[in-house]
């Protein structure tokens, strides 16, 4: 496999880097669907959808509890589920596969395959301890844990918005005093409220940020560049959807 990777990349030696390694992992909640023959469609797509075409590839199943490291498919099934991706980032025509904001693309990659395969998504800083924590990194933890349980317990924009003023959160980056939501979780709650409700317009996310109209519209055009939201109407009834997934 050596050679023939090293073979591939002769076509462009100028790539430093001509080797890719993406590990993707699933929850212990979906173990029972993930199959091999599964998680190999998933990241046959993962794949594709990613821009890593036309070139060679190893994918491999790796099970966490017994140490064990197998190609994909075969035998029995324990651990946690996860796999690890070794591609050529030379393809079979000479040029190279880009692997710039790969941070963005996965994630959008990710949650959209989540989506389409009724996989269960992490709650990420939920499960942070943060008594563990000091300082900022304590203070970013929870705003993320307020924002988030404001956000599935509030009824209306003006709800949400009362029990974060009541919390002393606030939209003001210069203000000493109080909690302040950080864009990544502005647009934490933008894709999940419309993941709720269907559809969202600006002036609604400025009352409910408390941010400025310009802010808003940043964030909203960044999601739609990034291909997780579509605008919808003119720019008076404008409103922003989840952008629907094609079945392939």
């Amino acid at each position: 496999m050596d050679d023939s990777f090293e073979f591939q990349r002769q076509l462009n030696p100028r790539v430093s880097k001509p080797v890719g390694h993406i590990a993707l992992s699933f929850l212990p909640e979906d173990k029972g669907k993930l199959t091999d023959e599964m998680m190999t469609k998933i990241a046959k797509e993962y794949m594709d959808l990613m821009g890593i075409k036309d070139t060679q590839f190893l994918l491999v199943r790796h099970f966490d509890r017994s140490n064990s490291v197998r190609l994909l498919p075969t035998g029995r099934k324990n651990g946690n589920p996860h796999c690890h991706l070794v591609y050529n980032r030379i393809n079979n025509e000479g040029k190279t596969i880009t692997d710039q904001n790969d941070f963005r693309r996965n994630e959008q990659v990710t949650k959209l395959l989540k989506r389409k395969y009724g996989l269960t998504f992490s709650k990420g800083k939920y499960k942070t301890k943060t008594k563990r924590l000091r300082g900022c990194e304590k203070t970013k933890y929870e705003i993320h844990h307020l924002v988030m349980n404001t956000l599935a317990q509030a009824t209306s924009w003006k709800d949400f918005n009362l029990h974060l003023k009541e919390e002393g959160m606030d939209d003001n980056d210069k203000a000493d005093d109080k909690r302040t939501i950080k864009a990544d979780d502005k647009r934490t709650i933008i894709i999940e409220y419309i993941h709720r409700n269907g559809e969202v317009k600006t002036e609604d996310l400025v009352k409910l940020l408390s941010s400025s109209t310009t802010r808003i519209k940043m964030l909203l055009y960044q999601l739609v560049d990034e291909g997780i939201l579509v605008s919808c109407g003119g720019n008076r009834n404008r409103t922003y959807k989840l952008k629907e997934q094609k079945e392939s």
